[in-house]
């Protein structure tokens, strides 16, 4: 199985983690123009969120964050 298809696979397992409990998906961070108000809501009740990083090894690149409290998802490329 070569790195992309591994990738793939994890991000799949993600999005079907996701799916499972009824989050709001919020989709690429990098593409908000502003930041949506339930995680500015979020982030001033002070949420514990899930950062987990879904890239290549040790190299943080594509993350997906969670909120089980507010209950939504979404994803960022630290990439260049």
């Amino acid at each position: 199985m070569t790195y992309r298809e591994r990738r793939l696979r994890k991000a799949e397992r993600l999005r079907g983690w996701a799916d499972k409990r009824d989050l709001k998906n919020l989709g690429w961070a990098n593409s908000w123009r502003e930041t949506p108000a339930i995680v500015d809501e979020c982030k001033r009740k002070d949420h514990k969120t899930q950062n987990v990083d879904v890239g290549p090894p040790n190299r943080g690149i594509e993350n997906v964050v969670t909120c089980e409290e507010c209950g939504y998802v979404y994803r960022y490329d630290c990439s260049d």
